[in-house]
């Protein structure tokens, strides 16, 4: 009797062993629960994460499109630069070909204006000289005339013919000069009518060409006013442009920090899901040793009970005994064949107990090895 008691708390002892063992898998459950739940935290942060990361990703994309925009904005800027900056080349080497044309045409025209001067301080003079001469014509007329009154006055006879005939060859000679002299005044006025005339003309185009000059001026001075703003334009778009450049190197900067902390994330992540990995393998292995170990301990319980049915059996066969021996043994073959059962339920008994040890042997074996891992797992 006291081997079964000793037998059953032995078993009460296990169990509690086991119990503890439960409680220390119930401990483990909770730890992956833990686990998975910081593990859907992570995962919920990793989901925000990408968020952020696609609406920089989207930022980017409208950053990018508003810089391709800039781009042709200011390669359309450049392309009309350079079309102003032609078309004023153009309207500088028109202006410079027109002043230099009006340059020549103003030599030119003081080259006329001098000869023309020249040819008026000639004319002067020849009208002085013309005047000498029709002065001495007159003088000589009139000498002619008093000479022909004193021939006429004197007596004819006194008067020689050679001498009238030189008079009056001599007269002839001075109308015939009077006559050079009268065509070349009227060629010298028609001349002086068309070197009139031809600076009129001169004038007339010189004060064109001024006109044109003074216009070529204003619109040069327009031109360098819409050349000043264009350029000015084209500054301030290169400064905007630098101010963007400079905008998208920092979007750049931050999408790229964004992305080191995605990338460290995902690291992170990596090693968080490796753990998580782990921590699920020695769980899947807590649990198949916990399943193992219950299997065993519910071995146990039903060897147990089955125990406790043969003590039982046999403190009611001992109680059959007694009553029995009480009885003063009345029938010996009684007797016998209930030392024979008595002796057939300890043979039981012992098959049970042998059983009961293995497992046990088992499960301390189990236990043992879990307290190794455990603490392998520790350190």
């Amino acid at each position: 009797m006291f081997g079964k008691n000793n037998e059953l708390e032995q078993l009460r002892a296990e169990n509690e062993v086991l119990r503890k063992k439960l409680e220390e898998y119930q401990k483990i459950i909770e730890m992956y629960e833990k686990v998975s739940s910081l593990t859907r935290q992570e995962l919920m942060e990793r989901d925000q994460l990408l968020e952020a990361h696609e609406i920089v990703e989207n930022l980017s994309r409208k950053e990018q499109l508003e810089q391709n925009k800039t781009v042709r904005a200011m390669e359309s800027t450049v392309e009309l630069a350079n079309e102003e900056k032609r078309e004023r080349d153009a309207i500088i080497d028109a202006y410079q070909k027109a002043v230099e044309l009006s340059t020549q045409e103003l030599i030119e025209a003081r080259m006329e204006i001098r000869a023309h001067e020249i040819v008026e301080e000639l004319a002067r003079q020849e009208l002085i000289e013309q005047e000498k001469i029709n002065k001495a014509h007159e003088i000589v007329e009139k000498m002619a005339r008093d000479e022909m009154v004193n021939l006429k006055m004197e007596a004819k006879d006194k008067v020689e013919l050679t001498d009238y005939i030189k008079l009056l060859d001599a007269y002839e000679k001075i109308g015939e000069i009077y006559r050079k002299e009268k065509l070349e005044d009227d060629r010298i006025l028609r001349a002086y009518e068309i070197i009139d005339e031809l600076k009129r003309k001169q004038m007339i185009e010189l004060f064109k060409i001024i006109k044109a000059y003074e216009m070529v001026e204003e619109f040069a001075r327009r031109e360098r006013l819409d050349a000043d703003k264009t350029i000015t334009a084209y500054e301030n778009l290169e400064n905007l442009i630098q101010q963007e450049l400079k905008d998208r190197d920092k979007i750049n900067e931050a999408h790229e920090v964004v992305e080191e902390l995605f990338r460290q994330q995902l690291i992170d992540e990596d090693q968080m899901n490796r753990a998580h990995e782990i921590v699920e393998e020695l769980a899947r292995k807590e649990l198949s040793e916990r399943d193992k170990i219950i299997s065993a301990f519910e071995v146990v319980n039903e060897l147990s009970r089955k125990a406790l049915i043969e003590e039982d059996k046999l403190i009611q066969a001992y109680d059959v005994v007694n009553d029995l021996m009480q009885s003063e043994m009345k029938e010996k073959d009684m007797i016998n064949k209930a030392h024979e059962i008595v002796e057939e339920l300890m043979r039981r008994e012992i098959i049970e107990r042998d059983k009961i040890n293995m497992a046990h042997e088992a499960v301390e074996a189990m236990a043992r090895e879990e307290l190794l891992r455990a603490k392998k797992e520790k350190n």
